[in-house]
């Protein structure tokens, strides 16, 4: 059999038509079917309000084709807010100086929830809290804007500090390696608190303080867990201190254990050695204490009183009587005022019967020489 291509053209395009007769009939009927659903539909939607969608978002058509514009809508139990276009608002929406937050539908976010601002806890309708909030047994507290405070915040002018999760945290807190109180509500407390039995000094910015801090035109000394020191020494360097029961530095005379001690204006010990307070001297020992009673210094003898004056002339020392002039401890014979009197080597006043170069002399209790004893004695040698 010889074929042609027009023989070849002609067979194809009887099939072709063929395959048309076929299937154009079937696909010219769905496509009108699915016409006359869609129309129907329309006639449908006409008679019910109900929601259109397209690529701008979401809108409510009323049965006569109308939309709902700039308003709120209560549909279904929900409140929807709708824009100029009657598009359905998502995001943050202000209505009326309140804010809701809305999901793409238009539908209100509820608890915790989070953006580039901050965190926020929305409320069933979508509005952030704002101030103070008590969540799930935690305290929190939002701005005017609701977001969650965090860190340092200051709150009616005062200053609070919100752990990283936002709640409050009662108690001591340590923060960038510094410590701080904080009361029920997080306030940073400031200036002396007692706590737990101890006092405690935080600064203006609310530090704990340690060492020395001056308030109220006093000095105290804090220890390095921050607690005052009361009623001992502070040492820095050579330098020594007092703070007292009260805790505040101490200066002038202070008492010791039973021992006295000078600090200086500046709350410095005053060094070892004589020392002059207006027109009284004192001797101060290597520990800054006040010497007392009969000593010897340099060659010389002093005494000092029970509060460490020095003192001169008459003075006495475990029960027995000495005379100091210019330093000096009288021994042997020695005229006072009108009166002789006897100090033995030790510096001791000597009473009652003494012999001395093989002559007696009889000293009276108070230590002065009994003249017509002495005579008697030396009438009695001349006789014997």
């Amino acid at each position: 059999m010889k074929f042609t291509v027009k023989g070849v053209c002609f067979t194809l395009l009887i099939i072709c038509s063929g395959f048309l007769l076929l299937v154009l009939p079937s696909f010219v009927m769905g496509t009108v079917k699915n016409y006359l659903i869609a129309r129907e539909n329309r006639e449908v939607s006409r008679t019910e309000d109900h929601w259109v969608y397209n690529s701008t978002g979401r809108r409510f058509e009323y049965h006569d084709g109308s939309f709902i514009q700039n308003t709120s809508q209560e549909i279904n139990g929900v409140t929807y807010y709708f824009d100029e276009k009657g598009y359905v608002k998502t995001g943050w929406v202000q209505e009326k100086g309140i804010l809701y937050y809305r999901n793409s539908d238009g539908t209100p976010v509820s608890g915790w929830f989070e953006d580039e601002s901050g965190k926020y806890y929305l409320d069933e309708n979508g509005s952030p809290k704002i101030g103070w909030a008590d969540i799930d047994g935690k305290k929190y507290y939002f701005s005017s804007a609701g977001v969650m405070a965090v860190g340092f915040t200051e709150i009616d002018g005062q200053q609070h500090l919100f752990m990283d999760d936002g709640s409050v945290s009662p108690g001591w807190a340590d923060k960038d390696g510094k410590r701080y109180y904080l009361d029920e509500n997080g306030t940073v407390s400031t200036g002396m608190k007692e706590i737990d039995g101890k006092t405690y000094f935080f600064r203006e910015d609310g530090t704990m303080a340690t060492e020395w801090i001056t308030n109220n035109g006093s000095r105290f000394y804090m220890g390095q867990d921050g607690a005052m020191v009361t009623n001992a020494w502070v040492d820095e360097g050579s330098q020594r201190h007092y703070v007292g029961a009260d805790g505040k530095e101490k200066t002038g005379w202070i008492t010791v254990n039973g021992k006295q001690y000078f600090i200086n204006e500046e709350g410095i010990l005053a060094d070892s050695g004589w020392m002059k307070q207006g027109n009284k001297w004192y001797f101060l020992d290597t520990d800054g204490s006040s010497r007392t009673g009969l000593f010897q210094s340099e060659g010389k003898w002093y005494y000092l009183t029970a509060d460490g004056k020095l003192q001169e002339g008459w003075v006495e020392s475990q029960g027995k009587r000495y005379y100091l002039a210019n330093g000096q401890l009288m021994t042997g014979w020695r005229q006072i005022g009108d009166k002789q009197y006897y100090f033995n080597g030790d510096g001791t006043m000597a009473t009652g019967w003494i012999t001395l170069e093989g002559k007696s002399y009889f000293l009276k209790d108070d230590g002065s020489l009994d003249t017509s004893a002495m005579k008697e004695n030396t009438a009695q040698d001349q006789k014997r």
